[in-house]
């Protein structure tokens, strides 16, 4: 388990949990954060089962691969509430609406797919039934080919969500073998909603402050 943070150009570090990370940083100490520090955090330190007290802790978003500084704050070992960390040197208070309803959302959500499902009924009827990778891989690639061969290759599209950016080259790859450009990621998806955002409401919900006012208004 990540013990600290250490701090660039220093020999000391600072626990995890520590109040000095929920406010400003010294002066010409710069945190030597990167991606795959942040991951490997929030895969060890930061998760509410490991988080035996209650408190508000220093973590990133995996709504996407921006990976923006989040705080968590926790309540009997659940998350209650997700909010942008202005503090965090790469994001600095930027976050938008996915990281603040959709984390808790995703996490708790009764809808959370967990394994491959098939639809069991007609559609709208809510009713599934568990099938093994093996199964559901061969059936989509089954019904790819033969949307293919029916309406031709640019009738695929593929989007990717989530911290792994790597899933995205895999997706573009994947479409592009069988002769389909239309792919996009989580900041194309995003980029539109905040430009839309922007053009209809006259405002950004990306910054820290735009959604702490958000967030009093739940």
């Amino acid at each position: 388990m990540v013990q600290g943070l250490r701090f660039r150009g220093s020999s000391s570090s600072v626990p995890i949990g520590s109040s000095s990370l929920l406010s400003p940083p010294p002066s010409r100490a710069k945190l030597a954060v990167t991606h795959r520090r942040s991951l490997a955090m929030t895969e060890t330190a930061f998760t509410a089962r490991q988080v035996a007290e209650d408190g508000t802790y220093p973590t990133t978003c995996w709504e996407c691969s921006t990976c923006c500084g989040a705080l968590a704050t926790v309540r009997d070992g659940r998350v209650v509430d997700f909010a942008p960390n202005r503090y965090h040197p790469y994001s600095k208070g930027a976050f938008c609406i996915k990281g603040i309803r959709g984390a808790p959302g995703i996490t708790y959500g009764p809808g959370r797919l967990l394994h491959p499902m098939r639809r069991a009924g007609a559609r709208g009827e809510g009713k599934w039934a568990r099938v093994s990778w093996d199964e559901a891989l061969e059936e989509m690639a089954e019904r790819l080919a033969q949307v293919r061969q029916k309406y031709g290759p640019e009738a695929i599209v593929g989007a990717t969500s989530g911290a792994y950016f790597s899933r995205s080259l895999i997706l573009a790859l994947t479409l592009r073998s069988i002769g389909s450009p239309n792919w996009m990621i989580n900041q194309d998806l995003c980029g539109g909603c905040r430009a839309v955002s922007a053009r209809a409401m006259g405002a950004s919900t990306s910054r820290a402050a735009r959604t702490s006012k958000m967030r009093a208004a739940r």
